[in-house]
């Protein structure tokens, strides 16, 4: 086997999710608003043999395609923290390879089709493998974090304004959705702008700042003594934010 061998995969399964843009999700799968999904398996391929006593396992590691991302830097901006990071030392989607892992609770087995939980996948995602989640071998509590270990992994308290509630369960009983489901995970991990997180400064004497959801935008302060977000107001946009600029 020469060194510049390449390889060739086809997708063995598809996901389905009602999530089709990268800001409806989590940048882990288990701090992730999106709570349902579901591993669509090809037909024809016996692979309904091959799923046989998946069920008794409670979370599975499944191996994906970043279908829609087609570039790749060296140093990469994390979500926390300001300084950038070599690429294989982050979980940027970003890669030379455009491969994911993504560790996802197991909820039940219908024929060929696998529904899981927390995730981080979009609709469409082509699934390459899909392998069982072993506690006593893959998991490792007590290795170290690398640069991690510099961060403050508290996370913030989120609390809604009696107003911006009000405004909340509108938004949820007109459209459908739960705009705290989408930005809470979000707010709580680190809620202050950084490159592509859809965060501005709304007033830096208040501590107070932006965040962007398609048609919506919601207005919140920020108090660090407390390590607390107060969402005081959402309004509409007049038009959504274009999905491609936060890839």
């Amino acid at each position: 086997m020469s060194k510049t061998d390449a390889f060739v995969f086809e997708p063995i399964a598809y996901f389905s999710t009602k999530q089709k843009e990268r800001y409806e999700l989590g940048h882990q799968a288990s701090r992730s608003p999106a709570k349902e999904g579901r591993i669509e398996f090809l037909p024809g391929k016996n692979f309904e043999q091959a799923l046989e006593d998946i069920e008794g396992f409670e979370r599975i590691w499944v191996l994906f395609v970043f279908h829609r991302n087609r570039n790749w830097k060296p140093k990469v901006q994390v979500p926390r923290g300001d300084q950038k990071r070599g690429l294989f030392a982050t979980r940027s989607p970003h890669r030379p390879n455009s491969i994911g892992l993504s560790c996802l609770p197991l909820l039940k087995r219908e024929g060929r089709i696998l529904f899981v939980g927390d995730h981080d996948l979009l609709d469409s995602t082509p699934i390459l493998d899909v392998k069982p989640y072993i506690p006593y071998a893959d998991a490792f509590p007590h290795a170290s974090k690398g640069w991690l270990e510099e961060l403050d992994e508290r996370s913030y308290h989120v609390l809604w304004d009696s107003h911006a509630q009000g405004q909340r369960e509108k938004l949820e009983k007109d459209y459908g959705f739960d705009l705290g489901e989408m930005l809470l995970p979000r707010l709580g991990e680190y809620p202050f702008p950084k490159k592509n997180n859809r965060i501005k400064t709304f007033d830096s004497e208040k501590q107070e700042y932006e965040i962007a959801y398609k048609y919506w935008r919601v207005r919140y302060q920020v108090n660090e003594t407390q390590r607390s977000v107060l969402l005081l107001e959402v309004r509409e946009s007049s038009k959504p934010l274009d999905p491609f600029f936060f890839s």
